[in-house]
């Protein structure tokens, strides 16, 4: 994923603020080679005094940030997850298994994010108190200085410290955000360097969840269909007729963000010793499924499911 984006940045010689572009995300797998060049050689260059900016070329750690899995239970389940980020704006992610398996990923952050972690790490600190917690996982945060600890908070739970759980929500955005819409700046930094910019990404058409365990089996469907005209149906194994029924686009956009939400930490599939199985479908790609095995936040997803069928339900009878 390349993201670009505009904001204003004082000049470090002349002292003077103008608009510039940052790379948010860069991904050398996006594009040609050509291009790609182009983009790692472009520089900030301040308007009043001509001063360009150069890149950052060390190699120390500036933060060190660790997810534990609270309940772990399953060798497929990830047990732990850990972001490093250095001074060249590079990321190493590494997620941990118990059965010994780690996978690893590289991937690239801007000056400007970090600085805004910066900000969020010093409203962090003003807060340490130690949330009491029973379920989820839990977090550990370090900052570095020249390669020297300076911040640490111990693992523990972050819920309800904004600054944190803003900072947790970045980090999943850099390693398992799969895509997005490019705005205007960023169109306007590649007609600027003469780059092929990419399509923007199209919405949500279909989702479909199949759950089969001891009490139930059923499958839900949402459809965005042409013409922006939105539509949901509810079907339990022994159904034979199913009615669809119409929902709005805000139902819709809300079940979808939310699936995604949910989805983002999860490995592809989960297995057990439980009587379950189960997948979900959006736009017929497996963003994952179960066969014995649920993740940590089963809850919420059976939470939405809960909701959405009492909708249908409703929309059904009235």
């Amino acid at each position: 994923m390349t993201k670009i984006m505009r904001g204003s940045v004082k000049c470090i010689r002349c002292g003077k603020e103008s608009e510039q572009l940052f790379i948010f995300n860069f991904d050398s797998s996006v594009g040609n080679k050509e291009d790609n060049e182009k983009l790692l050689r472009y520089r900030q260059r301040c308007p009043y005094c001509g001063y360009q900016a150069i890149s950052i070329d060390f190699n120390q750690p500036l933060y060190k940030f660790t997810e534990v899995a609270f309940d772990c239970r399953n060798q497929d389940d990830w047990s732990k997850r850990e972001w490093i980020l250095y001074g060249n704006l590079t990321v190493k992610f590494k997620e941990i298994y118990p059965n010994g398996n780690v996978i690893e990923k590289t991937c690239f952050i801007s000056g400007l994010d970090i600085k805004k972690i910066d900000r969020e790490i010093e409203e962090a600190r003003k807060d340490e108190r130690i949330i009491e917690a029973y379920d989820g996982s839990v977090w550990e945060f370090t900052k570095y200085d020249c390669g020297k600890e300076v911040w640490y908070r111990p693992l523990g739970y972050i819920y309800g410290v904004e600054p944190l759980e803003v900072i947790t929500r970045r980090l999943y955005d850099l390693v398992f955000n799969s895509g997005y819409a490019l705005d205007q700046d960023e169109k306007a930094f590649y007609d600027m360097l003469g780059l092929t910019s990419t399509e923007e990404e199209k919405g949500t058409s279909k989702i479909v969840v199949n759950v089969n365990n001891d009490k139930h089996k059923f499958q839900m469907a949402l459809y965005n269909n042409d013409n922006n005209n939105y539509s949901m149906t509810f079907a339990k194994a022994d159904d034979i007729n199913v009615t669809p029924i119409a929902i709005t686009k805000d139902e819709f956009e809300e079940f979808d963000n939310k699936v995604k939400e949910l989805s983002q930490p999860w490995a592809v599939t989960f297995t057990g010793e439980k009587n379950i199985n189960w997948e979900i479908l959006v736009d017929d790609k497996n963003i994952g499924s179960g066969n014995g095995g649920t993740p940590v936040n089963w809850s919420s997803v059976v939470d939405l499911l809960i909701k959405y069928e009492r909708l249908y339900k409703a929309k059904t009878i009235g």
